[in-house]
């Protein structure tokens, strides 16, 4: 439908046209105002919160909304805040997101009693599933996506950190310490592989 809408001042209506479009994943900046004044009356409402965060993510807001989105996905553990970080991780910063995938899926590691269990990088479904999304949506660099290759393929983690470490390409960057650390998890959770 193009053209101009006329839409009657109807606060029900509005949020159900914001459920609606955050639900398709589309953004409409006129919705924005809408999710703002709901937090503001409702501040402790998840969904109010959830439908802002969504609605800033679909217009395309990038560093500016990272602060809020962590806030809210430390304040309401949820796939839906799961998934709105792993979104605007996929949109504004590629190499981040198989890190995030490690963070993410170790948080939901809790049996019966709410305690946490080991996790173990990579053998959950879902890890793999969006490692494998990342390495294919050509939008990591170099770096990222021989992590993740060696991650997903090989599981030979020292090695691959060995042969980054004497690339000159990638020695100043800042995500050569990060994947360090997160093979360090790796080589935890599989004490018996041998470093090469």
């Amino acid at each position: 439908m193009e053209g101009p809408w006329l839409i009657p001042d109807d606060a029900k209506l509005h949020r159900k046209l914001l459920r609606w479009y955050s639900s398709v994943q589309t953004g409409m900046a006129e919705l924005i105002p809408v999710a703002q004044q709901w937090q503001t009356e409702e501040p402790e409402s998840e969904d109010a919160r959830y439908y802002l965060c969504a609605q800033r993510l679909y217009c395309g807001e990038g560093e500016s909304l990272l602060a809020d989105l962590c806030a809210y996905w430390e304040s309401y553990p949820s796939t839906q805040a799961d998934n709105l970080l792993l979104q605007w991780s996929k949109r504004h910063c590629p190499d981040y997101f198989a890190l995030l995938v490690m963070v993410i899926e170790a948080r939901s590691m809790v049996d019966a009693q709410g305690q946490p269990l080991k996790y173990v990088p990579g053998e959950s479904a879902r890890t793999r599933l969006l490692w494998a999304e990342i390495l294919h949506s050509g939008k990591l660099s170099p770096l990222g996506q021989s992590f993740i290759e060696s991650l997903f393929f090989k599981r030979k983690a020292w090695a691959w950190w060995k042969s980054r470490v004497g690339s000159e390409t990638e020695q100043d960057s800042p995500f050569l310490d990060l994947y360090r650390v997160a093979e360090q998890v790796v080589l935890e959770a599989f004490p018996k592989q041998e470093m090469l």
